[in-house]
């Protein structure tokens, strides 16, 4: 066995810092374009505020006072906090670490797993680092996501490389706790680490002196209970339940949909690109592959058909194997690492003068984030007219509304799916459509203002316009909003 050579060594690492380093400064020019993260801020004031969780509604006049879920409240907290101490700048800071942090982790796994016979060649590394990339960065919004991608790393890096040992345990029992409750997704641990059991069981099953997996069985122990590690116990699972088919089945929100879907494949290219590699190499390496590899490969795989908001985690978890593959079919002494060994100091200021770079210099870049859906202009027309009172409005501008005038504004609907039964969703669509009369409108909900999407909208703005009852206060592509007269 070829040891592992420093200037090899020293390679690694300069791919993943400057892989790290450009996600950074990448993401904090990307636009914020998770709307529902507006009303997540809010919660987390919220919180602060009060210093206990907020479990009953608030921000909805149709359901005030209602039992609500707790979930991610953690990552809520963080935001809020973030969002006093920095203003969107820093939240988009946090996740922009968060983010290049797991593709950091998948690399330094890819990295310590080949590293026991030899480092790979940087240009494997980074090829494998790119593949992952290819279907994450259409899903790199400022989202509570980015806290579940990390522990996700975390948790596969434990799993291949341990410590094998009750302290290795513990690491992955805190970690599935904290991403828990930053954002409820633990299942994606739990069926990626059972995979890699399973499929180690069945290959001690076939040859009997395997070693026997009990520290990624305990693993696997762990994180079925951690889900249960959050302040709403078993009511969890009935949630996410309710979430996945309001938002799959009802709502056909694209990120829930096949990544073969008319309105998601659009933005699935890269998955697409990266899933046609994959089986090339998968055919090429077919033999060298371990049953836990091809149950691994599987499991994510599948998940990711099933809905496109896993193929962001389908990247970082393959990150390991597509490294590995290229460095086996690269031929040798091609694509090398200069056995030249740099100096370790210059190498270390190199990467403290670029974090301090990517952190400093977005900021002068765009004195402040940018936002995809921007309907700032629109609630300020808003707040001139109808400073408090009750808001009918579009889902996706819940958030902002909520952030930019709770407790003032109380709104109808917002960005929590779990929160409102399958006849309030009906309706809202019903009444986007112009399907129920405008008196019927405003006896069940005695709006003082309407903020409409004016495509959704296009059939109630048609009631609103033709009534003589209420006047545009503004209006854009995005926004619209009304007032009565």
């Amino acid at each position: 066995m070829e040891p592992p050579r420093p200037p090899a060594q020293q390679g690694t690492w300069v791919v993943l810092s400057g892989v790290f380093l450009l996600l950074v400064f990448s993401l904090q020019l990307k636009p914020i374009n998770d709307v529902d993260i507006f009303w997540q801020v809010k919660l987390g004031q919220l919180m602060i505020a009060s210093g206990n969780l907020i479990n009953q509604e608030v921000f909805t006049y149709t359901h005030a006072g209602e039992p609500t879920p707790t979930l991610g409240w953690l990552a809520q907290v963080i935001y809020a906090w973030l969002y006093e101490l920095g203003g969107w700048r820093a939240v988009q800071m946090l996740h922009a670490t968060l983010f290049a942090a797991a593709f950091g982790i998948a690399g330094l796994t890819a990295s310590r797993l080949l590293s026991r016979g030899r480092y790979p060649v940087p240009f494997s590394l980074l090829a494998g680092l790119i593949l992952g990339l290819l279907p994450g960065l259409s899903n790199a919004g400022v989202r509570p996501q980015s806290f579940a991608l990390l522990g996700f790393a975390a948790i596969l890096y434990l799993a291949r490389l341990g410590p094998f040992t009750v302290r290795g345990l513990a690491g992955i029992g805190l970690i599935a706790i904290l991403w828990q409750n930053t954002h409820p997704s633990l299942s994606l641990g739990v069926l990626a680490i059972g995979a890699l059991a399973a499929g180690e069981w069945l290959t001690r099953w076939r040859r009997p002196h395997h070693p026997t997996p009990v520290f990624l069985t305990l693993a696997v122990g762990i994180l079925l209970l951690a889900q249960l590690a959050t302040p709403m116990g078993w009511q969890i699972f009935d949630v996410s339940s309710a979430n996945l088919s309001i938002s799959r089945d009802l709502l056909r929100i694209n990120e829930w949909l096949p990544p073969w879907d008319p309105s998601t494949r659009p933005v699935m290219s890269g998955f697409f690109l990266a899933g046609g590699i994959t089986l090339v190499l998968l055919i090429a390496r077919k033999r060298h592959l371990t049953l836990a590899d091809w149950l691994f490969v599987l499991v994510m795989t599948g998940m990711s058909l099933y809905a496109a908001r896993f193929a962001l985690f389908w990247g970082i978890a393959l990150v390991p194997l597509w490294t590995q593959w290229l460095e086996a079919l690269r031929p040798a002494n091609r694509l090398t690492w200069s056995n030249v060994t740099l100096n370790p100091g210059v190498l270390w200021l190199t990467g403290l003068v670029g974090l301090a770079v990517v952190y400093v210099l977005p900021s002068f870049i765009q004195a402040k984030p940018r936002f995809h859906y921007d309907v700032a202009e629109c609630l300020e027309s808003l707040a001139a007219a109808v400073p408090a009172g009750r808001v009918y409005n579009y889902r996706e501008w819940g958030g902002p509304l909520i952030l930019r005038g709770y407790p003032r504004w109380q709104v109808t609907i917002d960005g929590r799916l779990y929160l409102y039964p399958v006849k309030d969703w009906l309706e809202y669509t019903r009444i986007a459509q112009g399907r129920v009369e405008l008196d019927a409108i405003l006896a069940r909900y005695s709006p003082d203002a309407f903020v409409l999407h004016p495509t959704f909208h296009r059939g109630l703005i048609g009631l609103l316009e033709a009534s003589g009852q209420y006047q545009r206060l503004f209006s854009d592509p995005l926004c619209v909003a009304y007032a009565s007269r």
